[in-house]
């Protein structure tokens, strides 16, 4: 099991299987989302890029007030 954070109606997650990514990044998961793309994820999202800080979404299916909260 991943770790995770609830935030607002979102769960924010790291998976173990994700180890072999080169950015670190989160999922962003929806519960009971009717248009999740694998499982109840909705949206990736990267935190860094090259050990320094650098937030971009690499595919969302969240509208875009929805990603402006997570970012």
């Amino acid at each position: 099991m991943g770790e995770f954070l609830y935030f607002l109606c979102f769960i924010l997650s790291v998976f173990p299987t994700d180890a072999n990514e080169n950015r670190r990044h989160i999922h962003v998961i929806r519960r009971g989302s009717k248009k999740s793309h694998i499982g109840d994820t909705v949206a990736k999202i990267w935190i860094e890029q090259n050990g320094e800080k650098k937030i971009g979404v690499a595919w969302s299916e969240l509208d875009t007030k929805d990603e402006d909260e997570i970012i």
